[in-house]
């Protein structure tokens, strides 16, 4: 995506990260296919059945399509990086698979989210202490999304890293990426993308870090038991539209970027599939996990590690009428598998069941 230093803390911070974790627009247009209510009426069900691609035709959902593609981007270092970005999910979504000339590898999932007219990234990298997860829009032309986050030195600063995408031609697109600290002057360079048919790729570092058996980095792997590939059973109110129809739900669950990263391709009957993404922010210890179908549902959710044997993230999605209301997701592990169970805030401020899904090995 981007040469990761120039969103980094300085050596020094790294270091005692290190040392600390081993030590302790406008309104889019109504989609030609809405996405479908649970029997309820209560708003787009997860695990849902159908897609190919009738929830992402506005737009809105191009704003970001002049990034895709297989680009090699010029670096200070002796061999150059290579990025390669892909439309995904029948055009809901944008996959990026970087690897800089450092050693570093990325990947990251854009999509566009319509409850917020706004657009979302969620970054992570093979060393496992930078992920990202950026907020932004389509402005002038231009796309722009920040992440701001505690300094890793522990002094109480906040950084903002600002990153600017901007198409110069059909065959060239500029990435400026810049720093503040404490809402000050931003500060930073700029990665010039050109188009290329078969980049030169840089081999990538392995780090290690969150493969480690070091207790103290831990962390990394609480998901990981997540990892393999599924058969899925729905139960709960919010399952009948996909219980409904032939066909089972499948999942492949990987450890990808070193482990850093676990990636879920999900799907299901009438051409359903979803790309789910999760990954661990040391620095606060916060896991993040977005759902993005190829029916324009997406749904980010948050939480702390595991307690009591338990994962639970909380978040929104889209409710009646087309506003948010609040998700909850608990993960725990079973004999067979595991299970997710979602619950969404009803009117009177309650939680209710939607759905609970359970994960079997094939």
């Amino acid at each position: 995506m981007l040469v990761r230093s120039l969103a980094r803390p300085a050596l020094p911070a790294l270091c005692a990260l290190i040392l600390a974790a081993c030590s302790g627009g406008d309104t889019p247009a109504a989609p030609s296919d809405p996405l479908a209510l649970d029997v309820k009426g209560n708003g787009p069900t997860l695990f849902g059945l159908g897609g190919a691609g009738h929830g992402c035709r506005s737009a809105e959902y191009r704003q970001f399509d002049f990034w895709v593609g297989s680009w090699q981007v010029p670096s200070a270092l002796a061999v150059p990086s290579a990025d390669f970005i892909t439309g995904a999910l029948d055009g809901c979504a944008i996959l990026e698979d970087w690897h800089g000339a450092g050693g570093s590898h990325g990947r990251s999932l854009s999509s566009y989210d319509p409850t917020d007219n706004m657009w979302h990234q969620q970054w992570v990298e093979n060393f496992g202490f930078f992920p990202l997860r950026l907020d932004g829009a389509f402005v002038n032309g231009q796309m722009v999304m920040t992440d701001t986050y505690p300094n890793a030195n522990g002094n109480g600063q906040m950084i903002t890293n600002r990153y600017t995408w901007t198409a110069l031609d059909a065959d060239d697109v500029s990435q400026f990426v810049e720093t503040s600290i404490d809402g000050g002057p931003f500060t930073g360079g700029t990665l010039f993308y050109h188009r290329s048919g078969n980049p030169s790729v840089p081999p990538s570092n392995v780090y290690h870090t969150c493969t480690s058996t070091d207790p103290g980095l831990a962390l990394f792997q609480e998901f990981n038991f997540t990892v393999g590939q599924w058969i899925v059973t729905l139960d709960g109110h919010g399952s009948a539209e996909a219980r409904s129809a032939d066909g089972a739900l499948r999942s492949d669950i990987s450890a990808d970027l070193d482990g850093c990263l676990i990636e879920e391709k999900l799907t299901g009957p009438k051409g359903y599939e979803a790309r789910i993404f999760t990954n661990i922010r040391p620095i606060d210890e916060i896991w993040r996990r977005t759902y993005q179908d190829n029916r324009g549902l997406r749904v980010y959710v948050t939480g702390p590690r595991v307690q009591d044997g338990k994962i639970i993230l909380t978040g929104t999605m889209p409710g009646p009428g087309g506003r948010s209301v609040g998700a909850r997701v608990t993960f725990q592990q079973t004999a067979g598998g595991f299970t997710q169970r979602w619950e969404r805030e009803n009117p009177a401020g309650r939680w209710e069941e939607l759905v609970t899904a359970s994960y079997e090995r094939q």
